[in-house]
């Protein structure tokens, strides 16, 4: 199945079995939504209820400035995920909108997986998430004290 194939470059699901992909997609109702170029996917201040995972193409997140201008925050692509700090952080709504760059597949993940369900490729995810979320401070943190 392509779909397991191209979510594996996603860190998230780091060290588990193809067909524990393919029971926990199965579990958690995952679904798989395909966008054009130029397709908003989400808007600024939608309610969070699930986290995507790019498997082909790209996105940009962007905020509105008070002035009305927009301006860009991230560019992702294939293997990186939407939305995966508003998750942890508690967010009710979404902090950017979220264009397709180009022709897009998106994995949708409920929220629901990381914060409730107790199963075990639910705590699997939990933790390559969390692992994530240290990356991408590192990340930040290293790039601060650069500057």
């Amino acid at each position: 199945m392509y779909i397991i194939k191209a979510i594996k470059k996603c860190k998230l699901f780091y060290d588990i079995e193809d067909a524990q992909i393919g029971q926990a997609l199965d579990k958690m109702s995952a679904s798989i939504s395909r966008h054009i170029t130029g397709a908003i996917l989400s808007r600024q201040n939608d309610k969070i209820e699930e986290i995507g995972v790019i498997i082909k193409g790209g996105v940009v997140l962007f905020t509105t400035l008070a002035d009305g201008r927009y301006k860009a925050v991230s560019h992702l692509k294939a293997g990186d995920i939407i939305g995966i700090i508003d998750v942890f952080t508690n967010a009710k709504e979404q902090r950017f909108s979220c264009v397709a760059t180009c022709d897009t597949e998106i994995l949708h993940i409920g929220v629901n997986v990381f914060l409730e369900d107790t199963e075990y490729y639910c705590s699997k995810l939990r933790n390559n998430a969390l692992y994530l979320l240290a990356e991408m401070a590192y990340n930040a943190y290293s790039k601060s004290t650069q500057e």
